[in-house]
């Protein structure tokens, strides 16, 4: 909720496919799977 990145920052594809150099744990909490 505006902290840090956001999952579309991480991940190009807007989520769920492949993550770049973003924090893995953060993008783990915020996709909640």
């Amino acid at each position: 909720d505006g902290k840090g990145l956001s999952v579309q920052d991480v991940t190009p594809k807007g989520g769920f496919g492949h993550i770049t150099d973003g924090p893995t744990p953060d993008n783990l909490k915020l996709e909640g799977i």
